[in-house]
């Protein structure tokens, strides 16, 4: 408890009332500050701030909602699996990379190790979101995962095509509950993952064994 501030004496002192708690301040999960200890998502921030995959923001949030680019994702992937980075001398011939930017070490180690790969234009877009499918994609690369063993006979979901580049990633996805398909039983593979859904599939990995 805090001590009584030295230096004023009177007749009439005394103890210093208990400091109040904040409410708001003990329902915190992990110190966030917009996110609570009872929301669905705070086992899963837990678990990738404890392993350092994920860290908050200077003002003390975690921002879930937000939604995560390319090269945010491309440091969660190396920094969860471990990968020792590579020092970046260029721009691994994305013509919009730059190499004076904080990613562009995490860009050239995703690259080397077959991680991350640009479009046909030559670009990488690094600030562009991504989506449900691509943010398998390089999870499962990152993971080492070989999906041309994933069997995909029917269709994971209504808007998931078996013949798509990205049904084997959905399917394993699937099969281990990584990622929930919206009330109506569509994947939406469009859509962009967002900070929660990032955490969220990290935990659910964990606890599928798949980590």
């Amino acid at each position: 408890a805090d001590s009584i501030v030295p230096g004023v004496t009177t007749a009439t002192s005394t103890a210093a009332p208990p400091t109040p708690t904040n409410p708001q301040a003990s329902n915190r999960c992990e110190g966030f500050k917009d996110v609570t200890s009872t929301d669905q998502l705070c086992p899963a921030i837990k678990f990738v701030k404890e392993r350092n995959i994920f860290s908050g923001y200077p003002d003390g949030s975690f921002k879930p909602n937000n939604v995560i680019n390319r090269v945010e994702t491309t440091k969660v992937i190396l920094v969860a699996f471990g990968k020792t980075l590579k020092s970046c001398a260029g721009n691994d011939g994305f013509k919009d990379s730059d190499v004076t930017q904080w990613y562009c070490t995490y860009v050239h180690t995703a690259k080397l190790l077959g991680i991350l790969k640009g479009y046909p234009d030559g670009t990488l877009r690094p600030t562009q979101q991504i989506n449900r499918v691509e943010m398998l994609k390089v999870f499962f690369a990152g993971m080492g995962k070989d999906l041309s063993s994933i069997a995909v006979d029917a269709n994971p979901y209504p808007d998931t095509p078996k013949d798509q580049w990205y049904a084997n990633s959905v399917q394993l996805a699937k099969t281990n509950a990584l990622i929930d398909p919206d009330v109506s039983g569509k994947f939406n593979p469009a859509s962009g993952m967002k900070r929660g859904d990032v955490a969220l599939l990290f935990y659910r990995a964990h606890l599928a064994s798949m980590l």
